[in-house]
């Protein structure tokens, strides 16, 4: 055994691939060919019960299912590897999964495909002057296409008997992602930027606004005159103008959305412009740059799906700039993320408070002067009713769950979530960190880069990380964990073509 796969079993008592393997081999086949797993060796004693709990409740918001179904921690394993069932959360889910490719699980392979060449030889024939060709040889090998494929990483099967074991999980799982990050999965499907096709979307299978709507059971189309709650802000804490907000009633879900103008000035101003009015103005194609729509709606599982839309009906990855931006980031990064984004800002029960413009403007006896007993009627239902109460409906529903299984309150979720964020995502990867990452010692990592200097083989970002202390985004990390890895086992690659 290497020294870093010492380095781990210290850590793990079993290698991941080892543990993973053996639980899948005890799992009867018709279950074991959709069992995943996930790991948390990178993760310190004492976070890993934290993360096992946000990843508990984040796989059911990436869920279609209408039950909670929590990962399964494998016994003798001290908390360094949960199972899941790809199916329990729903088919999407399952084939959204594999497509994943964590850059500490696996690795892509670039393979150039060959053909021979070959050249005729022969002789002119004197009676006709033309080339008459009797022996065909070979001459040397064309490039005629490449491909990139994606392998288990090698360090995760760098002996034969890891090699074994990982033959044996991946034909008991059926799939080429039998075993991925914890801490990367979760920042990974936090979002949509830049995730495609394994994103926050993906995984709920969101290519529409009525791919969304369908999350909750909700009907568009349906009448929904006595379900309609609509108000208006004029003060928001995230966005740049007034907005419009409704909520609606899904089958038994709620299904809030607000509707966002990039100035929200005359028949765009939801504090004059009231009801389905201010709804149609948003929908008008011609206003397509300069709207958009934050949308929340139950799962059937009870939890919060979310969604940027424009008033197409077209998914947003992100919030546009002019609409609202992330007071909550702890990065450079202030766009509106769908998922992170919105339980980091709504921390109570996924909700925030509403300083309702309408109620507030026109309570009781003041009564807004309108033309018809029908429109009387309608503004009644829409402001008049108990706003207030059905946001604590709403957040107790939620709260609930969150409670249930993972034993905070809706607000510790959001920070304990926001944390695996940061950690993942936000913070910047010095020596340490990146030690941790190649589950390694900053000892013995600066050891091995050290090795490569003296060899004038050195990668410059990570020897600008290990020797002279700089640090990088995690992205940049990632990009170089494969180097990373061939400088830790000795090897010495001298292109950039990834081992086969």
């Amino acid at each position: 055994m290497n020294g870093l796969l010492a380095a781990a079993a210290l850590i793990l008592g079993m290698h991941p691939v080892t543990a993973a393997s053996d639980d899948a081999s005890r799992l009867p086949p018709e279950y074991a060919c959709h069992a995943r797993y996930i790991r948390l060796d990178d993760v310190s004693q004492e976070r890993r019960a934290d993360i096992i709990r946000v990843l508990a409740l984040h796989v059911n918001q990436l869920s279609q299912a209408s039950e909670v179904v929590p990962p399964w921690i494998v016994p003798g394993t001290n908390l360094t590897l949960v199972r899941i069932h790809a199916l329990d959360y729903g088919e999407q889910f399952a084939k959204t999964y594999e497509k994943l490719q964590s850059p500490w699980d696996s690795q892509l392979i670039k393979e150039i495909f060959y053909e021979t060449e070959y050249q005729w030889y022969g002789y002119v024939d004197r009676a006709t002057g033309k080339n008459v060709y009797t022996e065909k040889k070979p001459i040397g090998k064309k490039a005629v296409g490449k491909n990139r494929r994606s392998a288990p990483a090698f360090w995760l099967t760098d002996t034969p008997q890891l090699q074994a074991q990982y033959a044996v999980l991946a034909q008991r799982t059926q799939t080429s992602v039998p075993i991925v990050r914890a801490t990367w999965f979760i920042a990974h499907t936090l979002a949509q930027a830049d995730r495609s096709p394994t994103g926050y979307y993906d995984f709920l299978g969101i290519r529409s606004e009525r791919d969304f709507q369908s999350l909750g059971d909700f009907d568009d189309k349906r009448k929904r005159r006595r379900t309609e709650y609509r108000e208006a802000v004029a003060i928001s804490s995230v966005t740049l103008q007034p907005r419009a907000l409704e909520r609606l009633d899904g089958n038994g879900t709620a299904y809030w959305r607000s509707f966002d103008f990039r100035l929200a000035v005359n028949e765009r101003n939801p504090l004059q412009v009231f009801g389905r009015t201010i709804e149609d103005v948003f929908r008008d194609p011609n206003n397509v740059k300069d709207v958009a729509s934050e949308q929340y709606i139950g799962l059937p599982n009870d939890l919060w799906a979310t969604a940027a839309f424009n008033n197409k009906g077209e998914p947003q990855d992100s919030a546009p700039d002019f609409a609202a931006s992330d007071g909550k980031s702890t990065s450079n990064d202030r766009r509106v993320h769908v998922g992170i984004s919105c339980i980091r800002c709504h921390k109570s029960g996924g909700l925030q408070s509403i300083n309702g413009w309408v109620r507030n403007f026109f309570p009781p006896p003041l009564e807004l002067t309108l033309p018809t007993i029908d429109e009387i009627r309608l503004h009644r239902q829409q402001y008049g009713r108990d706003l207030a109460g059905r946001i604590d409906d709403d957040r107790r529903t939620y709260s609930r769950v969150v409670k249930r299984w993972t034993g905070w309150t809706s607000e510790e979720y959001a920070e304990q979530i926001a944390k695996v964020w940061y950690d993942y995502e936000d913070a910047p990867v010095n020596t340490d960190r990146l030690a941790a990452l190649l589950n390694t010692t900053p000892e013995r990592l600066r050891v091995a880069i050290d090795a490569t200097v003296k060899a004038s083989n050195a990668d410059r970002i990570l020897s600008a990380i290990v020797i002279a202390g700089q640090s990088v985004p995690i992205r940049q990390a990632e990009e170089r964990a494969v180097v990373a890895h061939m400088a830790l086992r000795g090897l010495q690659p001298s292109t950039q073509e990834y081992p086969k």
